[in-house]
C-alpha cells in the first residue's frame, strides 16, 4: 500500500457568519494560496448554523477543507480549533483568523527559522529539556488598527487602518502575542489535550502558560497581518 505523506502544516481557519466578510475571507485563503511553500492543508470550520451559501472556491489551487458546526458555541472560535487540532494532518498547526492575510513566504521562513534553531541547538549541544523549545515557534505580524498601550499594557484595538504595530512576542506572554503567530508541532498540542482554554482570552493565556513550561524559539520574518 502506498503511504500517504501527511503535509507539513495544518493551517486552521475559523468563520463565523455576518462576523467576516466574504471579501475579507477570500482576501485571507488567497495569501495562503499563494504561499512560496505548498506543503499545507487548510482546515475552515464555521460556526453554525449556515445562514447562506459561501463564495466559490474554485480557483484556489489549495482549496480549504469546509466544515459547518450543527451548533453556535460562542467561544470566540476556540471550540473550533480544538475540533482543527483533532482533525489536522500536518506536523505543525497554524491557527489563522478567516481576515487575516499570510505573505507569501510565510510557511517558509517559519520552515527557516526551525532549521537555523535546531542546528544552533545541536551545534552548541544543547540538552533534551531546552530543545523542546523547537516544538513553539513564535513569528512577528503586523497588527493593524492597534497602538502599543501605555505602561507596557499590552496592545491596544484602535480600529483605524493606519495605525499599525509590530507585534513579536518578546517575551511571550498575555497581552503581548497572538494566535496567528504561534506555531506548534500538532503532537504537542495533542500531548496538552488540544485548545483547552475557552476563555474569551484564551489563547493569549495558553502562549504564556506552554512557553513557560517549553520554551520557545523566535523567527525573525514577519509573517504577515492581523486585522
Amino acid at each position: 500500500m502506498k503511504q500517504v505523506l501527511k503535509p507539513k502544516f495544518s493551517i486552521i481557519g475559523t468563520h463565523y457568519d455576518k462576523a467576516i466578510s466574504d471579501e475579507g475571507m477570500m482576501q485571507c485563503l488567497e495569501s495562503v494560496d499563494k504561499q512560496t511553500c505548498q506543503d499545507f492543508e487548510i482546515l475552515l470550520y464555521h460556526d453554525g448554523p449556515l445562514s447562506r451559501p459561501l463564495p466559490s472556491f474554485d480557483h484556489l489551487k489549495n482549496k480549504p477543507v469546509f466544515k459547518a458546526t450543527k451548533k453556535r458555541y460562542n467561544d470566540w472560535g476556540h471550540s473550533l480549533r480544538d475540533l482543527g487540532i483533532k482533525e489536522a494532518q500536518g506536523e505543525w498547526i497554524i491557527h489563522l483568523s478567516i481576515d487575516n492575510t499570510m505573505f507569501e513566504d510565510a510557511l517558509q521562513n517559519i520552515l527557516n527559522a526551525y532549521e537555523i534553531n535546531k542546528a544552533f541547538m545541536e551545534k552548541f549541544d544543547y540538552p533534551p529539556e531546552l530543545k523542546k523549545a523547537l516544538d513553539l515557534i513564535i513569528a512577528p505580524v503586523i497588527m493593524e488598527g492597534c497602538i502599543r498601550a501605555p505602561y507596557g499594557m499590552g496592545v491596544a484595538r484602535t480600529k483605524n487602518p493606519e495605525h499599525k504595530l509590530i507585534l513579536a512576542g518578546v517575551p511571550p506572554r498575555l497581552d503581548n502575542v497572538d494566535l496567528f503567530q504561534f506555531v506548534v508541532k500538532r503532537a504537542l498540542w495533542i500531548k496538552e489535550g488540544g485548545w483547552y482554554d475557552k476563555r474569551e482570552r484564551g489563547d493569549g493565556y495558553m502562549i504564556e502558560e506552554l512557553t513557560q513550561k517549553y520554551g520557545c524559539t523566535y523567527c525573525n520574518n514577519i509573517i504577515g497581518i492581523h486585522r
